[in-house]
């Protein structure tokens, strides 16, 4: 019979690692991990309690109910799809096309599930912040464009009032080669 992998006599979300002799209380609502440190069992025991409580207090989980009405909502990933069409009836190259749809593909991994009318330029600046970090201005900006097509088509189509994107600021897309001049040629 194999070892047990946790210790049932300590409270939910709380866990001790041999390895680094510490207690451990993970966050049921978010899954975020907060370390307790080394300190006496009966102390972790205290506050994962007092955390247990008050997280079953507070927090009111959604009803099956409120989540069937959700999904008769447009999401993200259903307008792309509608999108898609939209963009094979333009006269686009085989390759521009290609590379419209793995943009779409990013944004639908990465905002697929929020409901259309429900995004904001809050969502569209944290989007496009992940690359603006990671100094790949061209790909925001590219992606801004992207996003911004595809919610002035939203609007079109009466989906959404305003253009979340507008809001957003362009990247400033430096250029770090030059052109051959014909004097270094």
């Amino acid at each position: 019979m194999s070892r047990k992998k946790y210790d049932a006599n300590l409270p939910r979300y709380l866990t001790y690692r041999k390895a680094s002799k510490s207690f451990f209380w993970r966050n049921p609502v978010t899954d975020k991990e907060f370390p307790l440190g080394q300190i006496a069992r009966r102390d972790a025991i205290t506050q994962a309690i007092e955390a247990n409580n008050f997280i079953a207090q507070n927090h009111t989980p959604v009803a099956l109910i409120e989540k069937l009405k959700v999904t008769d909502s447009f999401t993200v990933s259903a307008w792309i799809d509608r999108y898609e069409v939209l963009l094979q009836r333009r006269s686009l190259s085989v390759n521009a096309y290609k590379i419209r749809s793995n943009q779409l593909a990013t944004v639908r991994e990465k905002m697929g599930e929020i409901i259309l009318a429900e995004v904001t330029t809050r969502h569209i600046a944290k989007f496009l912040e992940s690359w603006i970090t990671e100094g790949k201005n061209t790909m925001a900006g590219a992606m801004r464009s992207v996003l911004s097509d595809m919610f002035r088509e939203a609007i079109v189509e009466g989906h959404i009032v305003k253009n979340p994107v507008e809001a957003t600021r362009i990247p400033e897309i430096k250029v770090a080669r030059e052109r051959l001049q014909l004097e270094t040629y």
